[in-house]
């Protein structure tokens, strides 16, 4: 059975790291990021292309499953699929799943 209620410790005690995401040259992508228990996001991204450390804003809904992201003017929501220590997976908009596991 799912858990209902979803805590910050949860997605605060690591740094999280996309799974199975490649480049256009079939590369893994590197990319970090950290939630901070105050809402911020850090995203460290490190690739011969791309060497960039974003900063941005989340929102978490315990209760619908949802994170919202906030960059510059920018929004994006995502479902809660799953969020234990190992395990961070979303969905977005049209239905992609996303998953991270711990950096």
């Amino acid at each position: 059975m799912r858990e209902n209620n979803l805590q910050y410790k949860e997605l605060t005690n690591h740094s999280w790291k996309l799974r199975d995401v490649t480049n256009d040259q079939n590369n893994p992508i590197s990319e970090k990021t950290t939630y901070k228990i105050n809402g911020e996001v850090i995203t460290q991204m490190n690739s011969p292309e791309l060497s960039e450390t974003i900063k941005s804003k989340y929102f978490l809904d315990t209760v619908n499953r949802e994170i919202t992201i906030e960059y510059q003017n920018s929004k994006w929501k995502y479902k809660i699929e799953k969020l234990t220590t190992e395990e961070f997976n979303i969905k977005n908009s049209e239905g992609k799943v996303i998953r991270n596991i711990p950096y």
